[in-house]
């Protein structure tokens, strides 16, 4: 952006090389569409607070104070917060967390973390854009092509239907994504730490990241996070619990309710799942995610060794994590938060057809989800899908949803490992120098490289 004088002495602004527009105008255009979007935003945001229980939130705390007095948190009959019917699967290791919530009434703890976790959102995204454009700055005085990205971009994390059902859930995807964030990109001799405590919070959002940490000689980084895993969550034994009776009853809940037919099944749950489990022959299933697996080792033998974490190496290694585990829709908000960061990418090396794809899958998850799960029902009883994919129900009813999230997934893992394998200009590289050994520090820099194979 440049600026010039008119005719008439008036000051304009050089809008991305080719047109001038002057101040006042794009002034004017830009806060009368922040204000209107805010004002969208602010509305979605609260009434989703409004028409929504939390119901994963409430199931945190419910736990949470039920193990920490010493009770068995998979009996009915101890849980209070809600009327539950079935016994609920919650990994011991993060009710530390959602503890302190169970010292307030209920109301009070929902609110206050609704709060955090708008405000978590918010300050993930400043953060994110601040490693991603260190130089460059909002021009509030003539509002540039990087303001239209850096407020845009908010406004549509903030509206996407992964953003706004982990909100109505009460999830804990938004500090996972803090967790993800420090640890990559914070120079702090907390990163063992930070690393421990987000595989506490959801342990399948970190097998591919500690992949990737360890084949790019972080070796001591997942020990000590792994360590931490371990330490924290033998935290029963103090209560008086018998640790291994504790974890097995877990994991037979867990597996009881991930097979086919269970609570946590694709016929039963899949509306808005994303794990590659959707063909109606099982067959096809395992086939995808051994193709899964083959990129992965691809990428693991691609990335070793070789110094920092690539932009569309994170796009690609999250997406991975949601195909091959078990992930709802609301665990992508990470996957939305990169995907922006590859946006601004391809716009600023002008790859128009990225752009266009990038856009189309914001597009998609910018869309009203209850509208998605009626398009996904007008498919499913209007087209023969039912002998290629499962058709999935919604909250017990006789609905044959067509799992459109879950197609959406696999459709953008795959642009995502296109982008890896064929970076086009390059992409952005974060690289984790360690030049401070002295303070146990790390210092963090942004480059360019491309995927030529060498190291």
């Amino acid at each position: 952006m440049r600026e010039t004088a008119d005719g008439n002495g008036e000051t304009r602004c050089r809008f991305g090389g080719d047109i001038l527009l002057r101040p006042r105008w794009r002034r004017f255009v830009f806060y009368g569409f922040i204000m209107i979007m805010a004002g969208v935003t602010s509305w979605r945001v609260v009434t989703s607070f409004l028409n929504n229980p939390q119901i994963d939130f409430r199931c945190f705390v419910d736990c949470a104070q039920v193990t920490f007095r010493g009770l068995d948190y998979q009996d009915l009959s101890t849980l209070t917060l809600y009327p539950w019917d079935t016994p609920q699967i919650v990994f011991p290791g993060m009710m530390p967390f959602y503890l302190p919530f169970s010292w307030l009434p209920i109301s009070v703890s929902q609110s206050i973390y609704y709060v955090l976790q708008v405000l978590g959102l918010i300050g993930a995204y400043w953060y994110f854009m601040r490693v991603l454009c260190p130089e460059r700055r909002v021009d509030w005085r003539c509002p540039d092509a990087y303001a239209w990205i850096y407020w845009g971009g908010l406004l549509v994390l903030l509206n996407s239907s992964p953003v706004l059902t982990c909100l109505r859930h009460g999830q804990s995807a938004v500090w996972c994504m803090w967790g993800v964030l420090l640890v990559l990109f914070q120079p702090t001799r907390l990163r063992p730490l930070l690393f421990g405590l987000t595989a506490l919070l959801k342990y399948s959002m970190v097998p591919v990241l500690a992949l990737l940490l360890w084949v790019n000689r972080y070796s001591v980084l997942c020990l000590l996070g792994f360590l931490v895993f371990v330490l924290i969550s033998l935290y029963p034994a103090v209560l008086g619990f018998d640790l291994v009776d504790f974890y097995r009853h877990y994991l037979d809940m867990l597996t009881s309710e991930v097979v086919r037919g269970g609570g946590n099944s694709f016929l039963a749950s899949g509306y808005h799942m994303l794990q590659l489990e959707f063909f109606r022959w099982n067959v096809l299933n395992m086939i995808g995610k051994a193709a899964c697996g083959v990129v992965l080792l691809a990428l693991l033998v691609r990335e070793h060794r070789r110094r920092g974490f690539g932009l569309y190496l994170l796009l690609l290694a999250f997406c991975l994590t949601m195909e091959i585990s078990y992930h709802r829709i609301y665990d992508m908000v990470i996957v939305i938060l990169l995907l922006e960061g590859c946006m601004v990418v391809f716009l600023r090396q002008r790859q128009w057809y990225r752009l266009a794809v990038g856009t189309c899958f914001l597009g998609f998850f910018l869309v009203p989800f209850t509208l998605i799960l009626w398009v996904g029902d007008f498919l499913g009883h209007r087209l023969p899908l039912d002998r290629v994919f499962i058709m999935c129900r919604f909250m017990g009813d006789a609905t044959e949803m067509v799992p459109l999230p879950a197609m959406m997934m696999l459709a953008l893992t795959i642009f995502a490992g296109y982008c890896y394998w064929r970076p086009g200009a390059g992409e952005p590289v974060f690289t984790l120098t360690d030049e401070r050994k002295d303070r146990g520090e790390v210092r963090i820099t942004a480059g360019e490289r491309e995927h030529d194979g060498t190291e």
